[in-house]
C-alpha cells in the first residue's frame, strides 16, 4: 500500500499481507482488507498492525462504522467485525451469501452479495441483520461488485449483467 500527497508523490508505503484488496477510510485508520492473508491490515499513525481473521475465508469490502471495522468474508459468506481500537473480532453474521462488497453510511452497514446482487442492511453497532433486499435475480458474479453511498442513495454495480442499482436510502 501507498501514501501518496495531492500531486501523487508517493510519501510512504507500507507492507500488509497476501492479496491486499479492498480499501477504506475511518476515523482509526486506512484499513486493507487481505484477501489471500485471511487478515486485515490498519494503518494508523504511521504504522501498520496485521490481525488475522480466523474463520473469515477471503476477505474482501471493508467499512468503519460505530467504532467497529466490518469485513465481507466472501468465499465463506458471513460478515465479521472488528473492535476500531483493539482489532480483535467482536461480531459475527452469518448467512450472507457472497458477501462482497462494504459500505457504511450512519449507523448502518451495507453488505453486497454477488448473487443478485442483494443488499444486507446490518445495524453498525449491534451487527443484526435488519433487512434483505434483493436488487435483481442474477447468477453469482465471478467477479467484484462495487457499492458506494452517493448522496442519499446506495449505488450498486453487477458486472456480469452491466447494471448499476439506486437504493434509496431511508
Amino acid at each position: 500500500m501507498v501514501e501518496l500527497d495531492p500531486s501523487g508523490a508517493v510519501v510512504d508505503s507500507f507492507d500488509t499481507d497476501d492479496e491486499p484488496r479492498l480499501v477504506a477510510v475511518g476515523d482509526s485508520g486506512v484499513w486493507v482488507a487481505n484477501f489471500g492473508g485471511t487478515s486485515v491490515s490498519r494503518v494508523a499513525a504511521g504504522r501498520v498492525r496485521t490481525v488475522p481473521l480466523p474463520g473469515c475465508v477471503g476477505p474482501q469490502g471493508i467499512a468503519e462504522a460505530a467504532g467497529r471495522v466490518w469485513v465481507s468474508c466472501t468465499l465463506n459468506g458471513k460478515a465479521v467485525a472488528l473492535d476500531a481500537t483493539t482489532m480483535e473480532q467482536v461480531a459475527e453474521v452469518p448467512d450472507l451469501p457472497d458477501a462482497d462488497a462494504v459500505v457504511a453510511n450512519g449507523p448502518k452497514v451495507y453488505v453486497v452479495g454477488q448473487s443478485g446482487p442483494t443488499v444486507y442492511v446490518l445495524d453498525a453497532a449491534t451487527g443484526s441483520l435488519e433487512d434483505t433486499v434483493p436488487l435483481d435475480d442474477a447468477p453469482r458474479t465471478p467477479a467484484n461488485v462495487g457499492a458506494a453511498v452517493v448522496g442519499a442513495d446506495l449505488v450498486v454495480t453487477h458486472p456480469d449483467v452491466r447494471r448499476i442499482y439506486t437504493l434509496p436510502l431511508p
